[in-house]
């Protein structure tokens, strides 16, 4: 994980990742956190990976992921034939214009049980779609994710970058 500085303290990793990244965007990145997508973006979820954001794009990003005992049932099995990858096994990217969303939806704070077994937030986010036609039945499905690490951050940021697109 030498995206996130993991590779023994070396910080520069995570920093030329973000550079890398934003040269390939071309867009600075102005927040960024460990994300589920859930649904609502054409990829079957969930997938772990990093959200981020610019002023003017929602993005996130998925690396692959392969178990121990997923890649020697695969050696095994798959010796000589080519298989289709799973969204899990690919490196996905998904990006969203932040002109397609109408707000945050957060859900309400959990009461009672819920609050002693989870705590009292709950980490998942929806982001509601603007209709696509007159007719409001129209709408796409919402983007639905979680977000894990810097929560408050990147929800600051995408509540601010769409009020600046609204208007």
């Amino acid at each position: 994980m030498a995206f996130l500085g993991g590779d023994g303290g070396n910080r520069g990793g995570a920093e030329d990742f973000w550079k890398d990244t934003e040269a390939k965007i071309g867009e600075s990145v102005v927040a960024f956190g460990l994300a589920q997508y859930m649904s609502g973006g054409g990829e079957d979820g969930p997938l772990w990976g990093l959200i981020y954001l610019t002023r003017t794009r929602l993005f996130f990003r998925h690396f692959p992921q392969t178990g121990w005992f997923h890649a020697i049932m695969n050696t095994s099995t798959n010796e000589g034939s080519e298989r289709r990858k799973g969204p899990k096994e690919r490196d996905i990217t998904l990006v969203w214009p932040l002109t397609q969303f109408s707000g945050v939806e957060q859900p309400v704070p959990r009461r009672g049980w819920q609050q002693i077994l989870f705590g009292s937030k709950s980490t998942t986010v929806t982001l509601a779609r603007e209709p696509i036609g007159p007719d409001s039945s129209s709408a796409p499905e919402s983007l639905i994710f979680t977000v894990e690490n810097n929560r408050e951050e990147v929800l600051a940021a995408l509540e601010g970058a769409l009020g600046s697109a609204a208007r």
